[in-house]
């Protein structure tokens, strides 16, 4: 849920695999070049490390203070 509304879809893809006793998040741009991964001991604390790193950095479609601002893709509006 972090990921879909403080990254935006179209811009950036994320992952999130493990390895060994650790888990790796890696928050990369879908057309370009340009990645950010971190590791940690739990998914939730990786993809958090990732997506501070990218915001830092300025990966285009990564802005944490924009809080709820992107809607995700496939989203279903429920009435």
């Amino acid at each position: 849920m972090l990921t879909r509304f403080r990254a935006d879809p179209r811009k950036v893809r994320v992952a999130i695999r493990r390895d060994g006793a650790e888990w790796v998040a890696t928050v990369s741009l879908r057309h370009g070049f340009g990645s950010y991964s971190a590791r940690a001991t739990g998914p939730r604390k990786a993809l958090v490390k990732a997506l501070r790193k990218a915001d830092r950095y300025g990966l285009d479609g990564v802005d944490l203070s924009m809080g709820w601002a992107y809607e995700h893709p496939q989203r279903v509006d429920v009435e």
